[in-house]
């Protein structure tokens, strides 16, 4: 190895290298600064080597700010750029102080190189070298600026220069293409079409566009590449390229790599997996990232875990597997889930969703589980649980209780408060016409056209120009349709009533109900028929509707969409083709559709929605709401049908609407998909967009689409999203105007179409209101899972009292239903361990049996306080456990059971005789109680930051120096207003000067721990006589000299320490300062 150290002037240092077969030579120039230098900066070039593959590698130890220029040549002279670095940010995480540049060229081993540096100015927004973790060109997937979700930074390689990767500031382009057209002169001519025709198609490929992407802050040590293309890359390009932005990614670790295909190429890519992986490359998504579990829907069930593939849900609810009493886990969510108590999903799913929508409006939990340890619940697969879920931007969205070993008159309790209230519908009433405008209908009107086609009308009054013009066919034609005469002498209605008669109770045999129901669908498909006069009154109503252009007839029933139960995806819409049904003939294809190889007539497509009354899970839901057949029914709202090819984006949209101090408006969170790709029914890896709209109009994008580009946005950014904003408004307002109410949530869904003349449309074509389920709150139940505590170590409390009282809880607890005012302790078999000395004193059993235990509530909260005396070293003390639970009162959809981990533990110690302290001014003083805080004990992880501490000072002549290591968990992710770290545990603590050999503490007793306000400043008490590990004869020489513990300040960078000896006479004496250099 060589080492050349150079000076940087202003202007430009070359250094120059020859690396050939096993030796290495180094040579320098040096250009002449045309200003007088006046902080001349070393460079340092180091540790060149030659790799087994022919790469050569050199690291270049300089200042920040800087821009290097890697050339190499042949020869000393004909020099040509081979990359851009950019010296370390000063503030990037981890460190980085030197720059390794690899050339992955197979016979670099045989060239020179050199090396130039400048300062860094405005332009330097591209560069050839990535530095982990913490790269000022990488941008966040998501604009929360939480540093917790995954980065990226796009590239750009040339075939012309296979092994240059160029990096470009994602800060300054967004696109692939604005960069190229600025930075890359083989470009710069190009228009959009033209830069996409030679980068996207791997034939005649001018340039390979990617991104690599980077986990978020804090996370593991990987990066993995995602390739843009039409067309699938071959595998041994996407390695290539893999092994290229590998060698020009800076790390101080070896980083573990991954390929995250795009939805283009992911087929591709599952098929290469083997390939790859024995490449050390693995075909994953940006999923492995994704922080936390997700709930999408707040709720609660109890029931039996049952594990059922994605793929085989309807089989096994069919044929018994699955009922309607279970709790779903499965590895992937389909379109449709028939009613189960809860689902948790192994595979992400959509906010928007129908299984999402109609599990919110049941009230039954919906999560994803992204977390590895969260996983294992399927170890209690086949046990009774109980889960609930909650929507929240913070902590674990979802609860679970393995309910397996507990009485049944718990479970039956539990269920009884989950039983599902009646469904509040309105009945059908037949209108003196078929059809009707639906312009002026309010939501009252869901007795005459059902729930979608009444809120219709809301679109088209606040939005006519941005909402299809349509009409509703009304239950007059459904109850006309449903009395048609039958084979046997019964009308169609006697007939479905009699194959639905076995089924009144819930849940019924699901089995025999579906066979039932396929049956009804088919009858009602295949052997059903309009009258002439009906047909004539559907023909005309369609009059102003081209008859060969596809119609929508979408579902509208008087049970769903209304102000209290959704009904998302029970029931089904369909398309149309007038011309199918005027053209005398019922062969294909449709003359709407041409792919289409049978006709698709008009009265086809409203049989096929009538139909779809009774889906299974249509038709089990009302039988578990306790709906009355009779009273309920089919509309059918009409307007064109948008095909595919035209549907440029769709997507769903959460409004609630409130009145504020700035007026009436709207928070928003828009899930938007590129073209048809469902949102409401996914499929596959497609991820959709997530951007949330704020009423005072701010946009953030919390999740992007799969299906666009890094950076890009699927709708228009920001225009198209401020306009569908105001549209959400404007019915927003008109909903407010009929319905009265200051306060709801509405549900949108919208489309972005083009248009015949190539404009595009912005259209909303659904708008319901979301229900508040049970906003009555009663008290929560208190289940008795036992839990461990201990003294939290952190800012609570003082550091005596955190010591004095180190103590060891196992609380176990009664399953009461909590309250105000309670009666009677509600801790059951428990345990209390406390050490003395080298002893440790041990009560076991019910709290109320420990001595001169008492009991008392707090008025008029759920706060309780159980005491009871124990004696130790320093006398006796009487000892107060308070327990509150701050939210006991639950809603309809929240889970209505605690547990002692769920209250507020906070401990007391009343102490016979005053016992030595320390004032808030941080001098000696004296104090009759302590009181601490008790938390779980926190579990240590590879995630833990470990932090070290050295105090020094002078007992008399002796210096006295204390090193202590321990542990802080990792930073909470998101945006926090202050944070400060509590102990996860000790490491050690020696401590030297004290005694003839040093002093090791690595007990739980003898350490204790208590930051300041966010760590600025540390206390810690180290008590080596309740530490096991410490000899008799140091703790002999320990009591000769007066020495029981040592209560050590540490001040902060900058701050001052502080040592003092409490001796066992309970006086202080503080110990003498002295220097700390180098201190942690």
């Amino acid at each position: 190895m060589m080492v050349f150290v150079g000076r940087l002037f202003r202007r430009i240092l070359f250094l120059c290298i020859l690396v050939g077969g096993l030796a290495s030579s180094l040579q320098a120039q040096k250009g002449e600064p045309t200003d007088p230098p006046e902080q001349p900066l070393t460079v340092v070039l180091t540790n060149t080597a030659v790799h087994t593959n022919g790469w050569v590698s050199f690291q270049i130890q300089s200042p920040t700010n800087v821009v290097y220029e890697v050339q190499a040549g042949r020869l000393p002279s004909g020099w040509t750029n081979i990359a851009n670095l950019h010296g370390p940010d000063p503030w990037s995480l981890p460190v980085v102080e030197f720059l390794r540049f690899v050339d992955p060229q197979p016979d670099a081993s045989r060239r020179f190189f050199r090396v130039a540096a400048r300062e860094r100015g405005p332009n330097d927004d591209w560069k050839n070298q990535l530095t982990f973790a913490d790269d000022l060109f990488a941008r966040e997937t998501s604009q929360s600026f939480s540093g917790t979700s995954p980065r990226w930074v796009k590239f750009t390689i040339q075939t012309n220069e296979p092994t240059r990767v160029y990096f470009q500031n994602g800060n300054v382009y967004n696109f692939h293409y604005d960069f190229a057209k600025t930075r890359l002169t083989n470009f710069a001519k190009l228009s959009a079409a033209e830069f996409d025709a030679v980068t996207l198609h791997p034939l005649n490929q001018k340039a390979i566009l990617g991104a690599a992407l980077l986990p978020p802050r804090l996370g593991p040590a990987e990066f993995a590449i995602q390739l843009a293309g039409m067309e699938a890359y071959a595998p041994e390009t996407v390695l290539q390229v893999a092994d290229m932005v590998e060698a020009a990614i800076a790390a101080p670790q070896p980083l573990k790599r991954f390929y995250f295909p795009t939805y283009e190429q992911q087929d591709a890519a599952l098929l290469a997996r083997e390939f790859f992986r024995t490449n050390n490359l693995e075909v994953s998504s940006i999923d492995r990232w994704i922080q936390g579990n997700v709930a999408y829907s707040q709720g609660w069930g109890v029931g039996r875990l049952v594990f059922i593939a994605g793929s085989e849900i309807e089989a096994a609810y069919k044929d018994g597997r699955l009922k309607p009493t279970d709790i779903l886990v499965t590895d992937g969510v389909p379109a449709e889930v028939p009613f189960v108590s809860g689902i948790i999903s192994l595979s992400p799913s959509t906010p928007n969703s129908h299984v999402a929508l109609l599990a919110q409006s049941q009230g039954i939990p919906f999560i994803y589980l992204a977390d590895s340890a969260d996983r294992q619940i399927t170890n209690l697969v086949g046990r009774q649980i109980a889960i609930g879920s909650a929507l929240r931007s913070f902590g674990n969205p979802y609860k679970v209780l393995d309910l397996s070993a507990y009485p049944d008159d718990v479970r039956t309790t539990l269920l009884n408060l989950k039983a599902p209230p009646l469904l509040e519908y309105t009945p059908k009433v037949a209108h003196s016409n078929y059809v009707i405008s639906v312009d002026a209908l309010i939501p009252a009107d869901a007795k005459i056209v059902g729930g979608k086609a009444a809120n219709f009308g809301t679109l088209r009054r606040s939005l006519p120009t941005n909402s299809p013009p349509a009409f509703a066919i009304t239950f007059r034609l459904w109850d006309e349709f449903m009395s048609q005469a039958m084979p046997g002498g019964v009308t169609l209605q006697q007939r479905i009533a009699g194959l639905l008669a076995p089924f009144t109770n819930y849940p019924p045999n699901m089995g025999e109900l579906s066979t039932a129901l396929e049956t009804i669908r088919d009858l009602i498909e295949d052997e059903t028929a309009f009258t002439e006069t009906q047909q004539d009154a559907i023909e005309l109503s369609l009059m102003s509707f081209d008859p060969r252009r596809k119609i929508r007839f979408r579902s509208s029933t008087n049970v769903e969409d209304t102000e209290t139960f959704i009904g998302a995806g029970l029931y089904d819409s369909y398309s149309g083709c007038l011309a199918d049904d005027q053209d005398m003939d019922t062969v294909g294809p449709s003359l709407c559709d041409p792919a289409e190889a049978r006709e698709r007539g008009v009265f086809r497509a409203i049989r096929k929605v009538y139909a779809s009354f009774y889906n299974d899970n249509a038709f089990l839901e009302r039988l578990r709401r306790g709906v009355k057949e009779s009273e309920v029914g089919m509309a059918v709202v009409v307007h064109y049908s948008v095909p595919d090819e035209f549907e440029l984006a769709n997507g769903v949209a959460t409004a609630t609407a409130s009145q504020g101090f700035d007026g009436f408006g709207l928070d928003t969170k828009m899930v938007t998909q590129k073209g048809a790709v469902s949102i409401t029914n996914p499929e596959g890896d497609a991820r959709p967009e997530v951007v949330e709209l704020s009423r005072w109009g701010t946009l953030e994008t919390t999740q992007t689409s799969t299906l666009v580009p890094l950076g890009g946005h699927v709708l228009g950014y920001q225009d198209e999203y401020k306009a569908f904003q105001e549209m959400f408004k404007k019915a927003a307002t008109e909903h407010r105007r009929i319905t009265g109410k200051q306060s709801f949530t509405l549900d949108f869904e919208y489309k972005k179409i083009r248009q015949a003349d190539g404009s595009t449309w912005l259209a909303v074509k659904q708008v319901r209101e979301v229900p508040v389920i049970g906003q009555e709150r009663s008290p929560s139940y208190l289940l008795n899972p036992p839990a461990d505590f201990v003294v939290f170590q952190g800012e609570a409390g003082d550091v005596f009292g955190i010591h004095r009282l180190k103590s060891e809880l196992r609380l176990s607890t009664d399953f009461v239903r909590l309250s105000t005012n309670m009666t009677a302790s509600f801790l059951g078999e428990s345990r209390y361990a406390v050490q003395n000395l080298l002893e440790t004193n041990v009560l076991t059993g019910r709290p109320s049996t420990w001595p001169n235990a008492t009991f008392a509530p707090e008025p008029n909260a759920v706060e309780t306080t159980d005491s009871w005396t124990v004696t130790g070293p320093d006398g006796a003390r009487t000892m107060t456990l308070g327990i509150r639970f701050f939210d006991p009162f639950v809603r309809g959809d929240q889970f209505p059971v605690k547990t002692i981990e769920d209250a507020y533990l906070e401990l007391k110690a009343v102490h016979a005789k005053p016992l030595p302290s320390m004032d808030w001014q941080g001098l000696p003083s004296s104090t009759e109680q302590d009181i601490v805080r008790l938390s779980t004990k926190l579990q240590r992880t590879d995630k833990d930051l470990f932090q070290q501490r050295s105090i020094a000072a002078l007992n008399g002549a002796q210096r006295v120096q204390v090193d202590t290591s321990f542990y802080w968990p990792p930073h909470p992710g998101g945006v926090t207003v202050g944070y400060t770290a509590p102990l996860v545990e000790f490491v050690k603590t020696t401590i030297t000067g004290l005694s003839a050999e040093p002093i090791e503490l690595t007990g739980y007793y003898s350490q204790s721990y208590r930051p300041g306000h966010h760590n600025f400043t540390e206390d810690f008490i180290f008590e080596p006589q309740l530490d096991p590990g410490v000899s008799p004869a140091t703790l002999a020489a320990l009591r000769g000299a007066n020495i029981r513990l040592l209560y050590v300040h540490w001040g902060g960078r900058g701050g001052e320490d502080a040592v003092y000896v409490l001796g066992f006479d309970n006086q202080f004496r503080k110990l003498a300062g002295s220097p700390q250099p180098g201190r942690n």
